[in-house]
């Protein structure tokens, strides 16, 4: 049955004053609300997030183990997160006032290597020079789609790059270049800690990757 339109706007109040109060409430226990107090990704105890969409930081958390290598184009929130679940993080930095608030945000964490570099091609080249190689690679930094090239060359066998905000047209290059390397996408999206509109990362992998994809 059709509403009123006071009833539509009472029932409207009543349901965001449900989404803002209600502990259980999604605004409420991702930290979303809290990250917007604090402007920085945190979760509801303010303990460091990735800045990515709450979904695929829940694929993360629920699929990283303990002997991955991860390496990410830009520091920040996310090495803190990644150090907690992985073996072992490398993370580089092109701003060194943001470097030193990292460095500051990580003390105390002994599997993390930051590293600063200019952006120009040694920086987008970076992720392809550890002969070790690593198992998950994060784009989110300058130059993504040349630093997207790069890391195809330092993933081990099953590795999976994740590409940030692949809902920007500058970004879309980067899906040719994995698709010819024999790689498949997996794009999610949705809400931000502290951002207001739907956003997207994709994931690129192939058969038998350490994700499970």
């Amino acid at each position: 049955m059709p509403q009123n339109p006071l009833t539509r706007a009472l029932r409207w109040l009543w349901v965001r004053y449900r989404l803002l109060t209600r502990s259980d409430s999604f605004l409420r226990s991702s930290g979303f609300l809290r990250s917007h107090q604090l402007i920085a990704p945190v979760d509801a105890r303010d303990q460091p997030l990735p800045w990515l969409n709450y979904s695929l930081i829940q694929l993360l958390e629920e699929r990283l183990t303990k002997d991955l290598r991860v390496f990410e184009y830009g520091a920040g929130y996310s090495t803190f997160w990644f150090a907690k679940r992985v073996k072992e993080v490398v993370a580089l930095e092109y701003d060194r006032r943001w470097e030193q608030q990292v460095r500051d945000l990580l003390k105390g964490k002994d599997n993390v290597e930051l590293r600063f570099q200019e952006v120009g091609p040694e920086y987008t080249q970076m992720a392809a020079q550890d002969a070790l190689g690593y198992d998950l690679i994060l784009v989110d930094g300058r130059e993504r789609v040349a630093c997207l090239e790069k890391a195809l060359e330092g993933l081990r066998p099953g590795g999976v790059i994740l590409l940030d905000d692949t809902e920007r047209e500058e970004y879309r290059p980067a899906f040719s270049l994995a698709q010819k390397a024999g790689y498949r996408a997996l794009t999610i999206s949705g809400l931000k800690p502290f951002s207001f509109g739907r956003e997207q990362s994709t994931l690129f992998y192939r058969e038998g990757n350490c994700l499970g994809l």
